[in-house]
């Protein structure tokens, strides 16, 4: 953003920025690009302009609104679409799909989850989270039932032989470093499964509607998801929840039966 700000509005070259100046700029990235960006870039701009004590009693952005902002409904794949795609990945990129299935964890979460984080003698892995650069760090145990423990006890060991600290990696330059995602993978096996293209992000939103049909308490679906909107006691007093085992359970024997997934042998996965 500093970059466009600089290069393309000129603005370091000005005295004083008016509200026409912010307002130009933010007509055309809501244009170009969408309403949901110009009210990202407005609120980096606000709070530059409060930083700089030049222009608090008059900060330019105050003159305009935020953008009105169009959100279509989160896509949700229908399990035989997820079925087809998983069955034309190799089977790392199966244990990435099925771990972010399995926890209903944002890609973030999975991408940094550490050897040390995964906790087979307890049962469960914890995920972390942090919001913000500023925020606290939030921690989730996510319970290890059957196949998720397979993933994990199978990912463990490749990540001990190629000497990763983390579950799922990479290798730069001969060395592993943190797995790093790429939207273009997902999106060329839907190509080529033929069905509707899907997110990472979408297999969260899947996960949280099949928890949803087979019943379980919103509450507990609430805790899977590391939302912190539990109670404003939770927000503020416990940086550690325990998702209970049964959320895994029905997530898990869904998945499995709906897939047609044996357990126990990695060569089945398919």
């Amino acid at each position: 953003m500093v970059k466009l700000l600089i290069e393309e509005e000129l603005w370091a070259l000005k005295k004083t920025v008016t509200p026409k100046d912010v307002k130009t700029f933010l007509d055309r990235i809501a244009a170009q690009v969408s309403p949901q960006r110009a009210n990202k870039y407005r609120a980096y701009i606000l709070a530059l302009f409060n930083h700089d004590k030049r222009y608090r009693p008059s900060n330019p952005v105050l003159e305009i609104g935020k953008y009105p902002e169009i959100r279509e409904p989160k896509y949700v794949p229908p399990k035989e679409d997820v079925a087809v795609v998983l069955s034309r990945c190799t089977d790392e990129q199966k244990d990435y799909l099925w771990t972010l299935a399995l926890t209903a964890a944002r890609c973030g979460e999975i991408n940094k989850l550490k050897v040390e984080d995964v906790k087979p003698h307890l049962g469960y892995l914890t995920i972390s989270t942090k919001k913000a650069a500023n925020s606290q760090t939030t921690y989730r145990n996510i319970p290890m039932r059957g196949f998720l423990a397979e993933i994990m006890e199978h990912r463990i060991g490749e990540a001990k032989k190629a000497g990763s600290e983390y579950v799922f990696f990479q290798t730069h330059r001969g060395s592993p470093i943190r797995y790093n995602y790429r939207s273009k993978f997902l999106r060329n096996k839907c190509a080529e499964a033929g069905v509707r293209p899907f997110t990472y992000h979408c297999l969260r939103h899947f996960s949280t509607v099949v928890m949803a049909q087979k019943s379980v308490p919103i509450k507990e679906v609430q805790l899977m998801l590391g939302h912190k909107r539990l109670t404003t006691t939770q927000i503020y007093t416990e940086s550690l929840t325990t998702v209970p085992a049964n959320v895994t359970n029905e997530l898990e024997n869904e998945l499995l039966s709906s897939f047609g997934v044996a357990t126990k042998s990695r060569n089945r996965r398919k």
